[in-house]
């Protein structure tokens, strides 16, 4: 399988390797992100309503974090997220320029 099938064959298999990781990780940073919605609401509870669980539900709100981690070293949010795909990314643009290769050329002729 050489020429355009090849060529074909890889950019989809990249494309497909770098949007489901983006999904996926994307998918994970959410859960900080929606962590942090319910504060919104509570700041706006009237004065007449307002009582000590709420507050203490606002001090968990800010003071935990609540996110997917690697075994509490480090936190998955959005930014780093993008830093690990912008990495990746790179490291393959980086292969694919020292190995010479690209999607179109063929394979070197046996002697």
């Amino acid at each position: 399988m050489y020429g355009y099938e090849q060529a074909t064959y890889f950019m989809y298999s990249f494309i497909f390797l770098v949007m489901r990781s983006l999904a996926v990780s994307l998918i994970a940073a959410r859960v900080y992100a929606s962590s942090r919605k319910p504060a919104i609401s509570l700041y706006e509870v009237s004065s007449t309503a307002y009582c000590t669980e709420i507050q203490r539900f606002i001090d968990q709100i800010q003071g935990d974090t609540v996110a997917l981690s690697g075994l509490q070293f480090f936190n998955i949010k959005k930014g780093l997220v993008l830093s690990i795909v912008g990495t990746i990314v790179t490291y393959e643009l980086v292969l694919l320029q020292f190995t010479g290769m690209t999607p179109t050329s063929s394979p070197p002729a046996a002697d």
